[in-house]
């Protein structure tokens, strides 16, 4: 029995030692020594900030209708627009729709195919201001479709032929003019933006008069244009 008494003394220091259970120990991840990274990228915004100006260029090919008065009657071919647009947005930017005010500037021009009974025409040329008011409704963060109207003057420079039977001129205008455009529009970062579009362009009359022949006629001027532009954010 004492071998035993002294046995269970000398094993005591032993078994008196707690050591933490393992679910207790504190369980260190790799990452925790690392130190904090930036996001990888950063969120696009929608839209360029509210109430911020803009530049916008814009390029197109121009479809003039069919000018024909009693006299006479002129086809076009295709001819080109260029444009630059100084606009200002004008709302708080809150919601999907937002509205901008534009002061722009077109050129274009046209070759006329000289159909007409009196083969007048040899090409149109318009320079034009307008005051521009768009709408538009975003669809998604980055995709959104336009629509707007301008109010405008437009000076014209009709080319005419010139021979021994007629001599024609014309009046250079000022003209007034309108117009109504329509289009998508993807905005790539927050400041540049592309849009892809119609617009109809409608110029009064022209009168041209033949000083030798006699005849005069009023020449229509309603453009139809398949556009493209680019807006960046100044």
């Amino acid at each position: 029995m004492l071998p035993i008494i002294v046995l269970t003394h000398l094993m005591a220091p032993m078994i008196a030692v707690n050591e933490p259970a393992i679910a207790d120990q504190p369980i260190y991840s790799l990452t925790d020594s690392l130190p904090a990274r930036a996001p990888a990228y950063e969120p696009l915004a929608a839209f360029p900030p509210a109430g911020g100006m803009y530049v916008r260029l814009e390029g197109g090919i121009t479809t003039t209708m069919n000018s024909d008065s009693s006299n006479e009657d002129v086809d076009f071919d295709e001819g080109y627009l260029l444009g630059i647009a100084l606009g200002q947005r004008a709302t708080s930017g809150v919601g999907p729709l937002d509205f901008s005010l534009e002061l722009e500037g077109l050129w274009s021009q046209q070759d006329a195919s000289n159909s007409g009974a009196l083969q007048a025409v040899d090409d149109v040329t318009a320079a034009m201001i307008f005051l521009n008011g768009l709408l538009e409704y975003r669809l998604m963060d980055r995709l959104s479709v336009y629509g707007g109207a301008g109010l405008g003057v437009a000076w014209v420079d009709v080319g005419t032929n010139h021979d021994g039977t007629n001599d024609f001129t014309d009046e250079d205008g000022p003209f007034f003019a309108w117009q109504a455009r329509t289009g998508v529009q993807w905005q790539f970062t927050p400041g540049i933006a592309g849009n892809f579009g119609y617009r109809f362009i409608n110029i009064d009359d022209v009168n041209l008069d033949d000083n030798a022949g006699g005849a005069s006629f009023d020449l229509s001027t309603r453009q139809h244009v398949l556009e493209i532009g680019v807006r960046f954010g100044i």
